[in-house]
């Protein structure tokens, strides 16, 4: 007598529909996804206040950078990993220089950079810097790799906030808190005229 077993039934069932091209169990294909790719934000695209100089206030944290994330994209602060070639990943970077007549100067603080949603009422700080450690301003363009700091992809859920923070209309966010009262230029002067922000982020759209 045929074996009329659950194993037999299965293997027979495969096996004709196979060969008929309509097999019982089709393979699933996997969804496509567009993978996150570097982008390094310079001060053009998150200075704050325009073009304009921001006024500083000694031991009071001051927006001096922001970035509305666009539509349809979701950006985290940072690209590579950890661990890994240093030249794989991000480099943060920024010369906070004061309005110095002769030669602007670094202004020395503290560096806060992270999210914020839309309404800011929820924000998360990835990092906090001296601005000493973040800066080489020179008369050149070039700026050594070297004094610059890694900062791997860093999702705001490292730090437990909600991925809702690195997509639409929230905000990656620049917050400095500097020694002095001061006045923090856009364009530096003198030796200081040749200073850079770079801001490594991780886009996925």
């Amino acid at each position: 007598m045929p074996n009329f077993s659950i194993k037999n039934m299965l293997q027979g069932a495969i096996g004709g529909a196979a060969g008929a091209g309509n097999a019982i169990f089709k393979p699933v294909q996997a969804g496509s996804k567009t993978p996150g790719f570097p982008r390094t934000l310079n001060k053009a695209a998150i200075w704050a206040n325009g073009t304009s100089d921001i006024t500083l206030t000694a031991a009071k944290w001051v927006r001096v950078g922001q970035y509305t994330i666009p539509a349809q994209q979701m950006i985290n602060l940072g690209y590579g990993v950890t661990g890994g070639n240093p030249e794989e990943i991000g480099h943060l970077h920024f010369d906070l220089v004061d309005d110095t007549a002769t030669n602007s100067a670094v202004e020395p603080g503290y560096v806060r950079v992270g999210y914020t949603n839309a309404n800011e009422t929820m924000t998360v700080i990835m990092l906090e810097e001296r601005s000493e450690d973040l800066s080489d301003t020179s008369s050149t363009v070039g700026i050594a790799r070297s004094n610059e700091l890694l900062l791997p992809e860093s999702a705001p859920m490292l730090k437990g906030g909600p991925i809702m923070l690195s997509q639409e209309d929230s905000r990656l966010i620049a917050d400095f808190k500097s020694d002095a009262t001061d006045v923090l230029v856009y364009t530096g002067i003198g030796t200081g005229a040749i200073n850079k922000w770079k801001l490594p982020v991780t886009v996925y759209q």
